[in-house]
């Protein structure tokens, strides 16, 4: 059996190069630093040295150079193991005689080619040496080496350099997949981002990691609301409810969303949106109206319709009011945007104050909208809290 002693002061490092050698049929004597695997190769007479650079009470180049001076022992050749992978360095292997170079942590692969090789190509001792000195790097080397002893060294660093070059190359793929990965996660954060805040506001945050607050002079409000929603959730399932609620406001979204509004929330089965921010527009209040004409027009459908999900008939209300509010994000987790105002509660009192199947809409959003809809006054209508307040019907477009 081929007799390998190796020099390694790593535990972990030492484990996982005799497990290797171990596995390729070689018997391994373990030395832990360069003076005890020397003591290990005057006893064993190895066919082949493995030494660690960086070890304690003798490192690898001392180690090599006492193997290379004993006259019974400079034929074993010796290959260098480091994490260092300076020219110097190497310089320094072929100065103290090595014969092959491997760069940690180990790889299988490279570590026997230089193994094998070093294995079936004998060291010839009785060739005569020129010494040549070279200097490099600030200092001077002598070199004491055969042309095999050359060629083996130019192998292991070409060796080497191919390792290196495979672990980039193998390292840009991986990253190249983490990236694609970062792009996918980045898609479906902004696009979560998108689902719960406007445009302008999740890029703001993305940004900045917060958001400011804006006041806006103007903007129209809507709320709706179902008649009679208490005694329709106990007459139906939970999961019924839910169906149904989720199909209508689903539907709120989508339309909506063709007019450029823009959702703030929905509140058991009320649903909230507002027209005219973070982007302002001209023309909110006449969005609005077309949007809320087109949800009525919806469930008056639904109303009518045989399909058998529609287990009740859903009178719905809707309250439209225009004038200042202001709007932010409220929270640092669960984002929430929201917006603030008289105008909001407003909003609500038109809701709360109109009938069923009907648009209810304040005198601020009538004088918005009173060239593009035909309205019914209703006159000065008491509202909690706000007192008497004009308030209108929307009839129709003209």
């Amino acid at each position: 059996m081929i007799t390998i002693v190796f020099a390694e002061d790593s535990s972990v490092q030492g484990i996982m190069l005799k497990r290797i050698l171990v596995e390729e049929g070689y018997q391994v004597f373990w030395g832990k630093n360069g003076r005890e695997a020397f003591a290990l190769v005057e006893r064993e007479k190895p066919s082949l040295i493995i030494t660690d650079v960086e070890m304690p009470d003798m490192n690898g180049f001392e180690f090599c150079r006492m193997v290379k001076n004993r006259l019974d022992l400079r034929d074993i050749p010796v290959i260098i193991c480091s994490s260092l992978s300076r020219p110097e360095d190497i310089m320094t292997g072929i100065e103290v005689g090595a014969d092959g170079y491997v760069t940690k942590p180990y790889d299988k692969k490279y570590l026997m080619y230089r193994v094998h090789a070093l294995l079936n190509n004998p060291i010839n001792s009785d060739e005569e040496i020129t010494p040549l000195t070279i200097h490099y790097a600030g200092r001077d080397f002598t070199i004491m080496a055969d042309r095999l002893h050359i060629l083996n060294m130019l192998l292991s660093t070409y060796e080497n350099s191919l390792k290196q070059y495979n672990e980039l190359v193998n390292a840009q793929i991986e990253l190249k997949k983490l990236n694609k990965s970062l792009d996918i996660s980045k898609k479906e954060t902004e696009n979560l981002l998108l689902n719960i805040l406007p445009l302008k506001v999740a890029r703001e945050l993305q940004r900045a990691g917060r958001t400011t607050p804006e006041k806006y002079d103007s903007a129209t409000i809507l709320f709706t609301d179902f008649k009679g929603f208490t005694k329709l959730s106990e007459s139906l399932s939970t999961e019924e409810l839910i169906a149904q609620l989720d199909r209508f406001f689903s539907y709120f979204d989508s339309v909506i969303q063709i007019h450029g509004i823009e959702k703030i929330k929905t509140i058991g089965d009320a649903y909230m949106c507002v027209s005219g921010i973070p982007e302002s527009t001209p023309d909110h209040a006449v969005r609005m109206v077309r949007a809320a004409l087109e949800i009525l027009e919806y469930m008056r459908i639904i109303n009518s319709s045989t399909e058998k999900y529609i287990l009740h008939s859903w009178q719905i209300r809707i309250g439209i009011n225009t004038g200042p509010i202001s709007a932010g994000v409220v929270g640092t987790k669960k984002f929430c945007y929201d917006i603030w105002g008289d105008s909001v509660n407003v909003a609500s009192r038109m809701e709360s104050s109109g009938e069923p199947d009907r648009i209810n809409i304040s005198g601020s959003t009538y004088e918005l909208v009173k060239d593009h809809f035909h309205c019914e006054h209703r006159g000065k209508i008491q509202a909690k809290n706000k007192g008497n307040i004009d308030m209108y019907f929307v009839l129709g477009p003209k």
